[in-house]
């Protein structure tokens, strides 16, 4: 097949070698060679396809301004509802492997990054992971594995369940006023107000991995702390097996649709 890809960052030229190599025919810097889209067999845009709604990620290019066939089949990260209307089109977000093993990613990121900002390498040092979803449950078990005493916060009861039956000690974030660890991973996917009145300690090292912490956190003697923010991390720090994983979801993809006609 003949696939495009548009937009992005390095993970897409990855992705695309990717592909090359499984015996597709690729094309790439579509952004400059917009004539060449009519002729494609599909269309690959980002992870995620666009951070304003509008324009395609990694380019100035409003989505529908594209010259696109109605039967070229798209595919790409978080894509808008409107733009998969009326044509064949493939999610990674709808690839559970691709999330499971980018949340494995994205933790490997984090824990990375903390390393090198500590001399304790987490020995006896008491962590809280806020969040057991894919990069919570992670990114708790690479902690753990280091020698972090790790607790979970979660909103609910269930998921405090699932993370003591894991092996973590697991705390309700209602009522929680203050995170007494050392080290914080915020790993909520969506902005939450509630975590932003929440405390942290002094000196504390605090990364938000999902996008849920705000760009810094108060502590209990009226100082702040910055939250470093890692949304992304797989592309900056794993480039080459975030752009190989995110190949692979393309290639699933691709054994869902019907060969090309000749």
């Amino acid at each position: 097949m003949l696939i495009g890809f548009l937009g992005g960052d390095g993970r897409m030229e990855i992705a695309a070698a990717f592909l090359k190599d499984h015996g597709h025919e690729v094309r790439t810097h579509l952004s400059a060679h917009l004539a060449a889209l009519p002729s494609l067999d599909l269309l690959v845009l980002p992870y995620p396809a666009t951070r304003d709604g509008v324009t395609v990620a990694g380019t100035a290019l409003p989505f529908s301004s594209l010259p696109l066939p109605p039967a070229l089949p798209l595919f790409g990260g978080r894509l808008p509802p409107s733009w998969r209307e009326g044509r064949a089109s493939g999610d990674a977000e709808e690839n559970e492997a691709f999330l499971v093993e980018n949340a494995r990613l994205t933790a490997a990121a984090g824990v990375g990054v903390a390393l090198r900002a500590t001399e304790r390498a987490f020995f006896r040092t008491d962590a809280a992971v806020v969040g057991f979803g894919r990069i919570g449950k992670a990114s708790a078990a690479y902690l753990r594995a280091l020698g972090a005493a790790v607790t979970v916060y979660v909103r609910r009861e269930a998921a405090a369940a699932d993370a003591e039956a894991q092996g973590f000690h697991a705390q309700l974030l209602a009522g929680v006023r203050a995170f007494p660890e050392a080290l914080v991973f915020g790993t909520v996917p969506a902005p939450a107000p509630a975590l932003a009145a929440l405390c942290v300690k002094e000196g504390a090292l605090v990364y938000d991995l999902g996008g849920g912490l705000p760009a810094s956190m108060p502590t209990e003697a009226c100082g702040s702390v910055p939250v470093c923010a890692l949304r992304g991390a797989p592309g900056v720090f794993a480039p080459k097996a975030a752009g190989e994983l995110y190949g692979g979801a393309v290639l699933s993809f691709l054994g869902t649709l019907k060969a090309p006609n000749p």
